[in-house]
């Protein structure tokens, strides 16, 4: 069963208007890391500019279409690229997405909201088992291991670094506490613990 793993999203930059696009798998290049090949899937076609292009798309897309995978589980679902373009590439496939972020799972329902090939289910990447259908094995598990673009640029997150907003912090915003009580409820030196080991920030004791 292959396992696909890919660093964190990238965003793509604005494209042409004068280009046009003339059917999904048009031999262009979009595997979103400057490859010279030119690779046999186009994924452009699924996006606005501005929006974020999953890294390796095009090489993983062509793996699971390669050894016919026609049960894929997608353990980051995020704003669902994998699924769009490997659904496209594969008809015949079901698509079983996770993710832990609520926020991400509302938006991927209502994006394929018309697809009944695909399955959307907020959890986690340790947990999918509990919720993926008895006696169902998957072809091939997809992770993009990483925090998303998304939730780094909204503010109200708490990731962003631009913009002022709620130190908030959690993947999942309905479980757990949020970053600042968290904080409030600490002295300085276990706070410089939790910067050293979960952060591995610079000049942790001074920052605490």
């Amino acid at each position: 069963m292959p396992i696909a793993r890919a660093a964190p999203e990238r965003r793509l930059p604005p494209s042409n208007p004068a280009a046009s696009h003339t059917g999904n798998r048009d031999r262009i290049a979009a595997d979103g890391i400057g490859s010279s090949r030119t690779p046999p899937y186009q994924f452009r076609s699924f996006l606005n500019p501005g929006q974020h292009v999953p890294v390796l798309i095009a090489p993983i897309v062509e793996m699971l279409a390669d050894h016919n995978a026609r049960c894929i589980v997608d353990l980051t679902f995020g704003a669902g690229g994998y699924a769009a373009a490997l659904l496209d590439r594969i008809p015949a496939a079901r698509y079983f997405g996770f993710d832990r972020d609520p926020a991400a799972v509302t938006a991927g329902r209502k994006r394929f909201a018309e697809e009944s090939r695909i399955q959307i289910t907020q959890a986690d990447f340790l947990s999918w088992q509990r919720h993926f259908p008895d006696g169902a094995a998957p072809d091939a598990i997809v992770m993009d291991l990483g925090i998303s673009s998304t939730q780094l640029d909204d503010p109200e997150r708490g990731y962003a670094f631009s913009a002022d907003g709620p130190l908030d912090m959690r993947m999942d915003r309905g479980s757990g506490a949020p970053a600042s009580t968290l904080l409030a409820q600490r002295e300085a030196p276990q706070i410089q613990t939790l910067l050293e080991d979960f952060g591995q920030v610079s000049h942790a004791a001074r920052i605490a």
